[in-house]
C-alpha cells in the first residue's frame, strides 16, 4: 500500500485536510467562522448553477458536485474516516474508484487551505459577509495557480468518477462494499461513492455539465481576482455586459 502513488497520495491529502481542521477549527470561534464562510459560499454556487441543480439530467451530478463536495456541514465529505478505511477500500474498490476517492480528497485538502486564507483576509468574521466584502477578501488571498488547480480538479473528479461509472463491474463493487463498510463503520464512506456514482449514471456523458460548471467557475475567478463583486450578482439566464460564460 505505501508504494502505491495513489494511495500515498490519498493518505497525503486526507493528513493536509485533517491537520488544517485542527488547527483552524479549533475553537467554537473558528467553527463558527469556516461554518459562515461555507455557507456563504454554498449559497453563491446554488445561485451561479441554479440551471444544472434544477435540471432533470444534470440535478443529480450538480448536487453531488456542489453539495456533496463543497457543502457547509463539516461531514459532507466522509474524509474523518477514511484513513481507518483505507485497508478494505483497497481490498474492495477497482483502481478507477481509488482515482475518484483520491481527486476528492486532494480537491477537499485544496479548498480547506484557500478558504482558510479567505477567513484569515476577513478578520475572522464571516457572519456579516457582502459581495464587497467577499471579493475584496478573495482579491486580497489571491493565490491564481491554486484557484485555477481547484477548478482542474472539479474537472479530474468529474472526469474519474464518469470512468469509474462506466465499468460495469463498478455498482457491483459498491454494493460488495456495503455490508463490509457498514460493520466496520465505513457506511458514510461508501454512501457517498454511491452517490457520486449514481449521480453520473443519470446524468450519463456529464462533458456539457463540467464543461459549464468549469466556465462559469473560471470567469467568476478571474472577476474575483481583479475586486469584481458584481460578477457574484450573477445569474443563468442573464444578458448582461460581462456576464459569465458557460449558459
Amino acid at each position: 500500500m505505501a508504494h502505491d502513488a495513489v494511495v500515498t497520495g490519498m493518505l497525503a491529502d486526507l493528513a493536509r485536510a485533517a491537520e488544517i481542521r485542527r488547527a483552524h477549527m479549533a475553537t467554537d470561534a473558528q467553527a463558527a467562522a469556516r461554518l459562515g464562510l461555507r455557507r456563504w459560499q454554498a449559497s453563491r454556487l446554488a445561485r451561479t448553477h441554479a440551471d444544472l441543480l434544477a435540471s432533470a439530467r444534470y440535478g443529480k451530478a450538480a448536487t453531488f458536485f456542489l453539495t456533496d463536495l463543497y457543502g457547509p456541514d463539516a461531514t459532507a465529505m466522509p474524509y474523518a474516516e477514511a484513513e481507518r478505511a483505507m485497508p478494505i477500500t483497497i481490498r474492495l474498490l477497482p483502481r478507477a474508484g481509488l482515482e475518484t476517492l483520491a481527486d476528492a480528497w486532494k480537491l477537499d485538502a485544496l479548498s480547506e487551505t484557500l478558504d482558510v486564507a479567505v477567513i484569515d483576509a476577513l478578520g475572522g468574521d464571516t457572519q456579516h459577509l457582502t459581495d464587497l466584502r467577499y471579493a475584496a477578501a478573495y482579491r486580497e488571498v489571491g493565490r491564481p495557480e491554486e484557484r485555477e488547480q481547484q477548478i482542474e480538479l472539479i474537472e479530474a473528479l468529474a472526469n474519474a468518477l464518469q470512468r469509474f461509472a462506466r465499468k460495469r463491474y463498478a455498482s457491483a463493487a459498491l454494493s460488495l462494499m456495503r455490508e463490509p463498510a457498514r460493520l466496520a463503520g465505513f457506511g458514510d464512506l461508501q454512501a457517498f461513492l454511491t452517490r457520486g456514482l449514481e449521480s453520473l449514471l443519470q446524468a450519463g456523458d456529464v462533458t456539457p455539465f463540467i464543461e459549464a460548471v468549469t466556465a462559469r467557475e473560471r470567469a467568476m475567478m478571474q472577476a474575483l481576482l481583479r475586486g469584481d463583486a458584481q460578477a457574484l450578482a450573477w445569474r443563468p439566464g442573464t444578458a448582461r455586459a460581462g456576464s459569465l460564460p458557460g449558459t
